[in-house]
């Protein structure tokens, strides 16, 4: 025997079989039955949130960390041949990196200059490739 009954408040009447009240895991279910799609968007919405959230935020704070940590000690430094308009540079620096993250820093130029008001750069050199593995040396020789 199936028997109505109405909800004051929605104004919608549930019919059941047996006429007794549907449990909570049957409402549950039904719930998730009819609103799938929106339990999923929401769902694929927050793991985006969560993943973004780690590559833009928690990986650049780690590498940056991993970065002030590292030292660079200049082992030699030989400036010869200086003319007006060069000089050559021979350098071998000694990177020493103590994170579980071994880096790899692509080559760059840097610009050589004398602290003071104005910080002009007096020469631009050209620094190499290196893999910061535990210690690691690079060597410049340039004109």
């Amino acid at each position: 025997m199936e028997e109505a009954k109405s909800h004051p408040q929605s104004g919608v009447r549930e019919i059941t079989s047996e006429g007794r009240k549907r449990s909570f895991g049957a409402k549950l279910k039904a719930h998730f039955k009819r609103f799938w799609w929106l339990h999923l968007i929401l769902f694929i919405a927050s793991i985006l949130v969560i993943v973004l959230c780690i590559v833009y935020v928690a990986f650049p704070r780690i590498a940056q960390n991993g970065i002030n940590d590292s030292t660079l000690e200049i082992e030699s430094l030989t400036l010869s041949n200086p003319n007006p308009n060069s000089f050559h540079l021979q350098q071998t620096a000694k990177l020493t990196n103590h994170n579980r993250y071994h880096p790899r820093l692509d080559a760059f130029n840097a610009s050589l200059s004398v602290g003071g008001a104005e910080n002009k750069p007096y020469a631009y050199i050209e620094l190499p490739a290196v893999h910061a593995t535990e210690t690691t040396f690079t060597n410049i020789d340039q004109e």
